[in-house]
């Protein structure tokens, strides 16, 4: 239920927008991808417990028949050697996959602290006003500066951001 109000918040209307402020909104849609994280590793934790079982339940089987047949040995073998390659196969992907995802965030993570120079203009004052403030803290009508200061633009000030790429 609360994840479909966060998600349908624009289709629900005003009603929703009152029940959710904005900090509420990225809080619960935050906890929702923690979750689907969560459920990720949960999957893959029980898969990986499974396919244990069934690979020591395989090997005890293959020590109760007869291993002394040349046949059964170079099958053995056979099977060894595929299950290594895809053990290795199956490392490398993680490997892959992991550093993908570090690289990914950690450029992610460079341009959000990428700071940008705003500059205020309003209609009362004759010189305009100069804040610095990081990527990721800019909305679309308030940011928050480097030094910790919370700004909002006023229908009426016209707002120019340099330093984007």
């Amino acid at each position: 239920m609360r994840v479909s109000i966060i998600f349908n918040y624009r289709l629900l209307g005003k009603r929703c927008r009152a029940l959710l402020s904005s900090n509420n909104r990225f809080i619960a849609i935050y906890l929702s991808m923690l979750g689907k994280i969560l459920l990720t590793l949960a999957v893959t934790a029980i898969m990986f417990f499974v396919l244990r079982q069934r690979q020591i339940a395989e090997s005890e089987e293959f020590q109760s028949k007869d291993s002394n047949s040349p046949a059964r040995q170079a099958k053995k073998r056979a099977d060894t050697t595929l299950a290594k390659d895809l053990r290795i196969g199956a490392y490398l992907f993680l490997i892959l996959m992991v550093g993908l995802g570090g690289v990914l965030y950690y450029y992610q993570w460079q341009v959000d602290r990428l700071v940008l120079t705003i500059t205020l203009y309003r209609r009362n004052q004759a010189e305009p006003s100069s804040y610095e403030v990081y990527k990721y803290q800019l909305n679309e009508r308030s940011f928050i500066t480097t030094d910790g200061i919370t700004v909002t633009v006023a229908s009426d000030e016209r707002m120019e951001v340099f330093g984007q790429d």
